[in-house]
Formats: C-alpha cells, structure tokens, sequence
C-alpha cells in the first residue's frame, strides 16, 4: 500500500524534503485551532459585540414604527427584507466568530470518544492525515484554493498507529454534546457513511521516500 501526504506550502510550516525522517507530534491541525481562538480572546472577542449589535438590528421599537396601517406592502417589504440581510450579515459573522470553538468542541469530543473506545487508535491531536492512490485525487481536488501545496509519498514504519475513518463525519456545526458523540463513535469504529470520503490517520515514524508537485 503506498500512503500519501498533500503539504500546503505556506512559508512558516517547515517544509519536509525526500530522505527526511519525521516522528508526528502534537500537530498544526490542532495548533491552529488553539491559536485562533487565542487570537479571538486578545481583540477583545468581538462575538460580544455582534450579539449586542444583533438585539439593536431586531429592535422592538423599531419594529414597532412599521407603517402596518397604510398597507404600503411594498415599502414594508423592503423594509423587512433589509432587516434580514443585514441579521444574515451578522449570522455569518457570529459564526465565523464561534468557529474556531466549535471546532474545539468537536475535536475534544472525538479525543475523549477515542480514548474511551480505543486508546491505541491515533490521536487527531498528534497525527498526521494520509492518502492512497485511490483517494488521493478526491483529496488533492479539495484542497484546490491552496495554491501552494505538493504530495509527499510516506515509508511508514510498522511500529505506527493507523486508522481509516470516513471525514463526512468531522462536521462544524451546532450540534449537541450527545450529537457530536454519535458522530465521533461512528468515526472511530470506522462506520461509512453513504458517501464516505475516506482519510488514513496516522500517528508515529515516517520517511519521506519521494515527492510530487501534482498528482497525475
């Protein structure tokens, strides 16, 4: 089985070359999420902001001076659909607000699942994500917006810890504690989904053997 690993390139990672040997630590996956919401909590966590900006856009009063009587339902209309665009506005921001802490939730859930249905798994924390000739093209395609990125070919040692798991069930969403339980169970015990988008966790020494600018 030959394994495959799509690095972006982005000018502060260290960039691995063939003949490298790597041993996976505590990764940039997980580091990221860490630092941005460490970078939200330094300005000042502007989700207060927007949520208090959001209570001013559906103001009572406001609605209250809506002009019902004179059944001007056009003018109300565009009154209305203004109101929605901008609360849209304001959703979006509120979530890209929460985003990193979702994200924290669910791979903490996924950690704790694992660790309960099998310690011996590798850990989303400290792995890094493999491909196979089979799947590599569906991920490559994904990872498109990156413009900088290259495939690395991996000589694993027999020693690592692998899983496959189907990636339809790592959502960012507003799901409950026992919700994302369900989903990190079936993750771990390898449940496919109707379409699954299969990805290799791998979790211990490497060497990269060759390397790729684009997959064929």
């Amino acid at each position: 089985m030959r394994y495959f690993h799509i690095q972006i390139l982005n000018g502060i990672r260290k960039e691995w070359r063939i003949g490298d040997s790597v041993k996976t630590e505590f990764n940039n996956f997980y580091r990221d999420i860490l630092n941005g919401i460490e970078n939200i909590s330094k300005s000042n966590f502007q989700g207060k902001r927007l949520i208090k900006r959001a209570g001013e856009t559906l103001d009572v009063e406001w609605m209250d001076n809506l002009d019902y009587e004179s059944k001007n339902y056009e003018n109300l209309f565009y009154k209305v659909q203004d109101l929605l665009i901008d609360y849209e506005g304001l959703s979006n921001e509120l979530y890209k607000s929460h985003f990193q802490h979702l994200k924290l939730i669910r791979e903490d859930t996924f950690e704790q699942t694992r660790l309960e249905i099998n310690p011996l798994l590798p850990s989303r924390k400290k792995c890094i994500w493999l491909c196979t000739t089979d799947t590599l093209q569906n991920w490559w395609d994904t990872f498109k917006r990156h413009p900088k990125k290259r495939i690395l070919e991996l000589e694993l040692s027999p020693n690592g810890k692998r899983h496959i798991a189907d990636a339809e069930y790592i959502k960012t969403e507003l799901y409950s504690l026992q919700e994302w339980k369900t989903l990190a169970t079936d993750y771990w015990k390898g449940t496919k989904t109707s379409n699954p988008v299969l990805e290799v966790l791998y979790e211990g020494e490497f060497k990269i053997i060759n390397e790729y600018e684009k997959w064929k």
